[in-house]
Parts: structure tokens; C-alpha cells; sequence
């Protein structure tokens, strides 16, 4: 499964917000029955069979919606599957065609009375020694007719005895071989998918108000849910804090850990999440570095649960129809993905899981991204996003649409003295429309100004609507704080050389050592720093001054070479280190910055 965090995850979210569209139906009593066929091996062709609802008209269009909104490469159904039939009562197969990416016309429809399709296994685990592992969801697995999804579906899925599904539905039959799930219509299906694999589950309760989930599947085993519980329990706070609270009663977190090297090999190079309503999708590397992990998990995990705010809680008519015959895309997927982004950061800070610098390296490294390419109207891009002129571009919406919410926020809260903010406006437009509710498409603009200022709207028709450059050193300033688009520091080294703790002997030893102004050899175990003893316990402590020391610093070591203490002295080196989009504190920054800057990032 091709997964891209930053490409192909909001298509999927704008459809699941149809929940109140009403369609053209044909006989609100009939449904979909649907039979998945899981195999032992899952890389082999899978079989599901349909039963669809009576067709009345001579062709009909059966679709699985792509999901590939955003991503480079839309993958047709025609590519997805390895064979399908159509068949009347007789067993013959009707007449059909590939129309469009995600459409299979079926010619004497009227007649038709099952579908049978075998899915070629573009998610099975890529490991061979593990048990198998599928992602049940709308990719080629379910599909629904034109004008036909909001009928009911039951789904069977014929199961190994050792899978477990991992999902928020509710089951109504389960048993070791077969699960079956009744939903009210293709939505529901849409925004629920199942995750059979070994079971590896953990649940808590945020504030007794809503049960979360955390399925896993790890193919070496290296990853559990006991590893994640934590990390994903504070991101989830983290979000409700920011949020107010989460707007659901119940929410799952499916989570499945390729193992890096063989994902490469069957094509799973990209990894991201997808958020599906009440619940969230990952597909993520397996890594040894516990730091790494975590922070790969609660950032991604992050931004995915904020979707819960926009688009979920708060989309404009045209996301309410995306999807389902209607491909215009909304001129708002600034504020879907641009500023879900700046709000995933905010709410990182405000939770204390990462720090003020690297809030702000985030930034930089955003403003890095975009520096090579020429501006654009984040609106018109958005509008545009299904041409393959802005499609290919995304990244860049993405992107600019973060930095262009931190500067609204900041330009709202500078014109308002902190009594408004762009998090509690739009908080406060997703409690008046809420998931059922769109907003008008050209009115989203007017309730913001009204809401916050009216400079705003110049601010609007400047950076959202047309191309100007955003003012970073101004905005900076008013926080009480420098941005410099280059910045040349006077940096101290002390030479190449890496530091690994052995937990299991409580030191610290020197690899990795080239020249270095210490005379440091490979394998040196340091035993302190200026007279102060240094154990894994507290090298944390100390590795700036090691890695990062003011120019012409000088430091004393001891270290254990061969069996014998050895003294080393050293002055750093200094060299001149180079940044770019660089922001720091400003030491004349007056009190009103300093409370701006306060409000902005803390919201206090």
C-alpha cells in the first residue's frame, strides 16, 4: 500500500464527512451482503463475493473510490484487481468496462445477481516467517453503486482461526472463523477498518469519556502495544487538551510495523497514517531506536487525531460531497491539511512533547521545503488540487498552508492583543457546524475577519487568495524575536567522534573517532567530564557541551583506554556554522512581545 503522510491522507478524510448527504435510492429496504475470503498465505490473490442490491437500470457503475487523492500516482481499479465477474442468476458473466480510475461499468445490470473479484495483495505482511496480516478497508475491498451508498451493508469475513479483527465496530456475530458486521451504509464501512492480524491490543478510558484503542502488528515482533501505550495515551491528552475534548465516544488506533528492508523490496517504500472517523491507520517502519519511534508515532498520530477538528468537525459544502460522483475539491484544503499541521505542532508544544527549539526548527525546516519554488494562491491550489499541475505540487500546500496558519495566528493575536486566536475561532466555528454541518464555500472567509479583526481580510487576499510572500521578520519581531533568512553563527567543535551508552555496564564509549582536537581514540571509555563522573544515567546531561561547545572552550576528560585512566585536554575549534530561516530570542524584546509570543505558542 502506497502511503504517503503528506500526500494521500486527506482525500480519504473529506470522504468520510458525508454522513448526512442524502442520495438518489432505489429501494431503502435491499443492502449489500459482502463475504471476504482472508487466506493463510496473504500473498495470494483474496476473494470477496457480493451480493448487491437489485439493479433496476440497464447499466449501472460499481465504485471503488481510489483514495489517492494527493498522491503522485492514482493506482486504477483495473490495475488493483486480478479478475472480476459480474454474473446473473445463471452464473454468466455480464458485460462490463474500467470507466475512469475507480469505476466499473456493468452492462445489463438489471440481470445482475452477485459479483465475484479477486484483489491482488497490495497490503499483505511482507514477512515470510510471520502469520499473515490485512487491512480490511474501502481499497478495493468494498465498493458501492452510483447514487447506491447509502444502503445498508453486511459484511462476512471468513477468517484463519489465529486472526483477530482489530476495529471500532461493533461485531454482531463473532466466532473463531467468522466475523460479521451490519452498518447503515458505505460511510460507516469507510471511516471503520479492520485490522486482522495476531491479536495485540490495549485499551484506556481519556476522562471516562471516551475508550481508546491501540491495535498492532509488528512483523519481526520488535514493536507491541505496550511500547505505544504510553506514547499514544499522551498524544491523545495532548489533543483533548487542545481540543477541549475529543468528539467521540469511542476511537482506535491500528498501527502496523513493516520491517524497513523488506518493505522496500515489495514496494511499501512510503510510510504515513489515514485517519478513517473514528478511527486511524498506520503504516510505519519497524525501528530499534525507542527515541525514533516515538517520536515518528506521536507526531504522526498527532496530526491525525486533529483531523477530528477539520475536516471532520469543520468542511465546506464541496468536502461534504467529495467523493461519490463529485470531484471538485474545496478552495479550504489549505485549512484541512495546512492548518491541522500548524495545530499538530501547537499542541506538541503546549503538551511539552517536543520543545520550544524544536517547534521551531519545524518551522524552518518548512520554510527550507518551500524556498525553490515559486509562490502560489494556497485557494486557487487548493480548488486545483485534482490537476496534475497542482496535484504533483502538494507538498507545497502542505507546507506553505503550516507556515501560512502560524502567521495568521500570530497576525489575529497581534491586532487583537491576544483576546482572539485562530485556534479559537476555529474551534468555535467547528462547534457551531459540527460533522453533519458544511459551511458555505465562499463564506468561510467573512466569519473569520468577523470573528477576529477586520485587517484580516487584507491579510486573506494577500497570502491565502494571492501569492505575497508571508513577513516573517515582522511577525518575529512582534513576538519579541529575530528571523533571519540566513544566519552565519561563530560555532565551537571539538572534532568527529560519537558517543554510545552500554546500559548493561552503566558507561559510555567513544566510536566513530576522527580527527578531534581531544586525541580520542576508538573505543575510549569516558569516565568524566571537568572533574564530574559521567555514567548513562546523566550523559544526556553533558552532550551539548561536547557536541555543540562555545569556540575556543576548553574541557578536561578522563577516559579508560586499554585497562588505564588517561587525562585529555582540548580547546574547541571554531568554525563559522551557516542557517538557514534561522529564529531566535531578541534581547531588547519588549514585555508586549514577550506576552504575544506567550499567548501564540502557550495560549497564555
Amino acid at each position: 500500500m502506497n502511503f504517503n503522510v503528506k500526500k494521500i491522507h486527506l482525500y480519504l478524510l473529506v470522504i468520510l464527512l458525508l454522513q448526512q448527504y442524502s442520495s438518489m435510492v432505489f429501494a431503502a429496504q435491499k443492502k449489500y451482503q459482502i463475504t471476504i475470503h482472508l487466506n493463510e498465505d496473504s500473498h495470494k490473490p483474496l476473494k470477496v463475493s457480493v451480493i448487491p442490491p437489485s439493479i433496476e437500470t440497464k447499466y449501472a457503475t460499481y465504485v471503488f473510490p481510489s483514495g489517492e487523492f494527493g498522491a503522485q500516482k492514482s493506482i486504477p481499479i483495473s490495475e488493483r484487481l486480478e479478475r472480476f465477474e459480474p454474473l446473473d442468476e445463471n452464473g454468466k458473466i455480464l458485460p462490463f468496462k474500467y470507466v475512469q480510475n475507480d469505476g466499473i461499468e456493468i452492462g445489463k445490470a438489471h440481470r445482475l445477481k452477485r459479483i465475484n473479484y479477486w484483489l491482488k495483495p497490495d497490503f499483505p505482511s511482507v514477512s515470510q516467517s510471520q502469520s499473515p496480516a490485512y487491512l480490511i478497508s474501502h481499497r478495493g475491498f468494498y465498493a458501492y453503486f452510483h447514487r447506491m451508498y447509502d444502503l445498508p451493508f453486511e459484511v462476512k469475513i471468513e477468517k484463519p482461526k489465529h486472526l483477530y479483527g482489530a476495529t471500532s465496530l461493533t461485531a454482531k456475530l463473532q466466532s473463531d472463523t467468522l466475523d460479521v458486521f451490519e452498518v447503515n451504509d458505505y460511510l460507516d464501512l469507510f471511516k471503520n477498518p479492520i485490522l486482522y492480524a495476531q491479536p495485540d491490543t490495549i485499551s484506556f478510558s481519556l476522562n471516562g469519556k471516551t475508550k481508546i484503542r491501540i491495535a498492532a502488528y509488528s512483523e519481526s515482533g520488535k514493536v507491541t502495544t505496550r511500547t505505544l501505550y504510553y506514547d499514544l495515551k499522551k498524544v491523545v491528552q495532548s489533543v483533548a487538551d487542545f481540543m477541549g475534548e475529543l468528539p467521540l465516544s469511542e476511537y482506535t488506533f491500528v498501527l502496523y510495523f513493516a520491517d524497513p528492508s523488506l518493505a522496500a523490496k515489495s514496494g511499501l517504500a512510503q510510510y504515513g497514517g489515514l485517519m478513517c472517523g473514528s478511527s486511524s491507520f498506520y503504516l510505519l517502519p519497524e525501528i530499534k531506536n525507542g527515541k525514533r519511534l516515538k517520536k515518528i508515532v506521536q507526531r504522526i498520530a498527532s496530526h491525525e487525531l486533529l483531523h477530528l477538528l477539520t475536516p471532520h468537525s469543520l468542511h465546506s459544502e464541496k468536502v461534504h460531497l467529495a467523493g461519490f460522483g463529485h470531484r471538485e475539491m474545496s478552495k479550504h484544503l489549505w485549512l484541512y491539511e495546512g492548518v491541522t499541521e500548524y495545530f499538530t505542532l501547537l499542541s506538541l508544544l503546549r503538551s511539552e512533547l517536543i520543545s520550544e527549539t524544536e517547534f521551531f526548527a519545524e518551522i524552518s525546516k518548512k520554510l527550507k521545503l518551500i524556498e525553490a519554488q515559486s509562490p502560489q494562491s494556497l485557494t486557487q491550489m487548493s480548488e486545483r488540487i485534482f490537476t496534475p499541475k497542482y496535484q504533483y505540487n502538494y507538498n507545497y500546500l502542505y507546507q506553505q498552508g503550516a507556515l501560512t496558519a502560524f502567521a495568521l495566528d500570530i497576525e489575529i493575536q497581534k491586532l487583537t492583543n491576544g483576546d482572539k486566536s485562530l485556534p479559537a475561532i476555529i474551534q468555535q466555528l467547528a462547534s457551531e457546524y459540527g460533522a453533519a454541518k458544511p459551511f458555505e464555500e465562499d463564506q468561510l472567509f467573512e466569519e473569520i475577519v468577523g470573528l477576529s479583526h477586520p485587517q484580516i481580510a487584507n491579510f486573506i487576499e494577500d497570502h491565502l487568495e494571492g501569492k505575497k510572500v508571508l513577513y516573517f521578520q515582522e511577525l518575529a519581531a512582534a513576538m519579541g524575536m529575530d528571523y533571519l533568512e540566513e544566519y552565519i553563527e561563530e560555532a565551537g567543535t571539538f572534532g568527529h567522534f560519537s558517543l554510545f551508552p552500554d546500559y548493561k555496564k552503566g558507561h559510555v564509549r567513544f566510536r566513530n573517532v576522527r580527527q578531534n582536537e581531544l586525541n580520542l581514540f576508538n573505543g575510549d571509555v569516558l569516565l568524566s567530564i571537568d572533574d564530574t563522573p559521567i555514567k548513562t544515567s546523566n550523559i544526556n546531561d553533558y552532550l551539548p557541551q561536547l557536541y555543540d561547545p562555545p569556540p575556543k572552550t576548553s574541557i578536561e576528560l578522563v577516559v579508560l583506554r586499554k585497562g588505564r585512566r588517561t587525562k585529555l585536554q582540548g580547546k574547541a575549534a571554531a568554525f563559522h556554522r551557516r542557517h538557514r530561516h534561522w529564529w531566535g530570542e531578541n534581547r531588547d524584546a519588549s514585555k508586549k512581545g514577550r506576552t504575544l509570543k506567550s499567548k501564540v505558542l502557550y495560549g497564555k
